[in-house]
């Protein structure tokens, strides 16, 4: 339903307004930001949004709205909702002076490629794309846009990149190091224990050496298990952060295979203690017999 300008200004003065502002990301996260030709906001960089109107679900209105703002029509069902928000400003679209306008809008965060579409003018003069942080540190950026971003905790896209690339590079120096602790074990009880035939204090001392070396191998695998669920999360972070654009030759996808995921680590520290628990009962046995 639409209202002539002097209802509308009747209805700015007396009541809120609801309505519908749209975070579009793109596929490097940033977020599209317009610098408004109306009030009020006017000469501000804001998101793109709009009013619902009467008698307009809001699943119809955010279809309507993408078409307006952006210029092409989108299901609300591809939206991630943040959350309402209130705006208030001392100003209303026509300059009338003496009251101003009070949204209640419903913030939804959607991911778009613009490039090929041609944005619409009819509120925004011009466009920019800014990372959260250029946005919470700009100025000219309003309070009411920088508000679907305060208090949240935001990584840029190369620090993603860069979390991606550690997180690889800790695993494969994790794994090498936790597959190195069963060689040394054999070395340690098999070897030398056969080596100290004459020095039984020497075996007593690897005997109670073995409780340490079991909880630094449960320890290397509980941390190797942490990274892996990091390097989970971090990966399908980038995967939908970058899913217009990804190249998998530049972003190469981790393989979780039977080594990486360590699934026969539980298998060697039963064996660990089960063994540990011989060998010293055998060193006890033996001492006792002698």
């Amino acid at each position: 339903m639409y209202l002539d300008q002097s209802d509308f200004l009747k209805v700015i003065e007396k009541t809120p307004l609801v309505s519908i502002d749209l975070i579009v990301r793109n596929q490097d996260g940033d977020i599209l930001v317009g610098l408004r030709k109306n009030g009020p906001a006017k000469d501000t960089w804001f998101v793109p949004g709009g009013r619902i109107r009467k008698n307009e679900t809001i699943s119809n209105s955010f279809s309507h709205l993408t078409q307006k703002e952006l210029g092409v029509k989108l299901n609300i069902g591809k939206a991630n909702f943040l959350g309402v928000f209130e705006h208030f400003y001392t100003d209303n679209y026509a300059s009338i002076p003496n009251f101003g306008t009070h949204y209640v809008v419903l913030g939804y965060e959607i991911k778009l490629s613009i490039s090929g579409i041609e944005l619409p003018t009819e509120q925004h003069t011009e466009y920019r794309w800014l990372s959260e942080s250029q946005i919470l540190h700009d100025q000219n950026v309003h309070e009411n846009t920088k508000a679907y971003f305060r208090g949240r905790k935001f990584i840029t896209s190369d620090q993603l990149l860069n979390f991606y690339s550690i997180y690889q590079t800790t695993i494969s120096y994790y794994t090498n190091i936790i597959w190195a602790f069963p060689a040394a074990f054999l070395v340690l009880n098999f070897i030398a224990w056969d080596s100290l035939e004459k020095t039984p204090h020497l075996r007593f001392i690897i005997s109670l050496l073995n409780p340490l070396f079991i909880q630094a191998f449960f320890k290397l695998v509980e941390n190797q298990r942490a990274i892996v669920n990091a390097l989970r999360k971090t990966e399908a972070t980038i995967f939908e952060r970058f899913s217009f654009s990804l190249d998998s030759s530049l972003i190469p996808k981790f393989q979780y295979n039977w080594f990486t995921q360590l699934k026969s680590a539980d298998l060697f520290k039963l064996g660990l203690i089960f063994f540990s628990i011989c060998q010293f009962s055998y060193y006890c046995y033996h001492l006792l017999v002698k």
